[in-house]
């Protein structure tokens, strides 16, 4: 009688473990095997006293039939014959990485190939940074549920991706100082899969964080706090968005980088650069959309890993002293600049007057004190700015 219940188990990328029912009648057992491709059996055991068979020194990612016969007193059975596939030599890649101890370092912009091949198989790899950046991490190409969490060197979680099913993870990670980050891979529920390899892709881009603060003089409401206006309901800390520019320090001083961002009702935002920034000396502009543009006063060198600008502690610290100061002594950008052609002008009034008239209402740029409302104070506001301010710049 020919076994039954063939069973390939325990498969890598050069073993595989096959076993089969036991057959009453049978002494010993023939197991014989060969790559699918070839027309050649080869006997691994002619008389093999278990219903187990180690098969070792296989080509990995191949496809491999194998066959048992039952060695009975009064003769020989049938063959029975099954398949299996090794797996590829990425399943077993970066191998042993089990720990965050044991985390593999590697190279951050590359593809990394690698398998989950056990129940209990977990990846952990790391990247050393040596400036602050961002990370941009992609877990794809998923046989199963797998899922991504990303580490510091402590072991403090920063962020994950679960989505669950094959689909693929992301977590995107912004202004990470420079330091030494964990990221793990695992099978869900210990979900795995010996012949399809994973591909992650560890983006990373560095940064020269700048942090700027500056006022808008429309919005300040005093004691160096401003209004919040993008979104007071759901995003009440900030105040509204800005442009912060980056322009060289020599005519004709043309923009080098440009990046938007949000301000916090203190007036502080936190701009990331490339790091390719790092090292210049550069004017910074600041512009808003109702207001003003400033430059600073001088070229700016950002030097080291980060920096910062305060445009608020006096006048002076923009170009031509060009900006509003208040009684408390903060210095903010004159609003007023309704149609951004950096003047304020009888053109903007007209704007803001024609739109008191009308009464609206909204987030608008004529709404120059940010409350969701043109109207008498906006009105006044830009009526001491109407007689003419202009760009002050190199």
């Amino acid at each position: 009688m020919a076994p039954t219940s063939l069973t390939a188990s325990n498969i890598t990328s050069t073993t595989a473990t096959v076993s089969w029912g036991a057959v009453a009648s049978a002494l010993t057992y023939n197991v014989e095997y060969k790559l699918n491709s070839s027309g050649t059996w080869i006997v691994a055991s002619s008389s093999n006293a278990t219903t187990t068979y180690n098969f070792t020194g296989l080509t990995a990612g191949l496809l491999y039939d194998y066959r048992i016969r039952s060695n009975c007193a009064s003769g020989n059975s049938s063959y029975a014959q099954a398949q299996f596939t090794t797996s590829p030599i990425c399943i077993s890649a970066y191998e042993p990485n089990e720990s965050l101890a044991a985390a593999v370092l590697v190279t951050t912009n590359t593809n990394i190939s690698a398998g989950i091949n056990t129940s209990t198989d977990i990846d952990y790899y790391k990247v050393v940074t040596t400036v602050p950046s961002n990370f941009s991490v992609v877990l794809s190409n998923l046989p199963n549920d797998y899922d991504l969490y990303v580490y510091t060197s402590a072991g403090t979680l920063l962020g994950y991706g679960a989505n669950g099913s094959t689909l693929s993870e992301t977590v995107n990670l912004t202004n990470l100082p420079a330091g030494t980050y964990i990221f793990k891979v695992f099978g869900f529920g210990g979900v795995f899969n010996t012949s399809v390899c994973y591909n992650l892709f560890i983006g990373n881009t560095s940064i020269y964080p700048l942090e700027i603060t500056a006022l808008i003089e429309g919005y300040y409401l005093g004691g160096g706090l401003m209004r919040a206006v993008a979104d007071p309901t759901n995003s009440p800390a900030i105040c509204d968005t800005i442009e912060v520019q980056l322009a060289n320090s020599s005519a004709p001083y043309s923009v080098a980088y440009t990046l938007k961002g949000t301000i916090s009702t203190s007036g502080i935002g936190t701009f990331l650069f490339p790091f390719a920034a790092a090292g210049g000396n550069y004017y910074i502009v600041v512009k808003h959309r109702n207001s003003l543009q400033i430059w600073s006063s001088s070229p700016v060198s950002l030097s080291g890993t980060s920096g910062t600008y305060n445009f608020t502690t006096s006048a002076n610290k923009a170009y031509g002293s060009k900006q509003f100061v208040f009684a408390d002594g903060k210095a903010a950008l004159y609003s007023g600049d309704v149609n951004q052609n950096n003047i304020i002008d009888d053109t903007d009034f007209n704007t803001v007057n024609a739109n008191v008239n009308q009464f609206l209402i909204g987030y608008l740029t004529s709404d120059l004190t940010g409350d969701r409302c043109v109207e008498a104070s906006d009105y006044s506001l830009i009526e001491n700015h109407s007689g003419g301010l202009s760009l002050s710049k190199p």
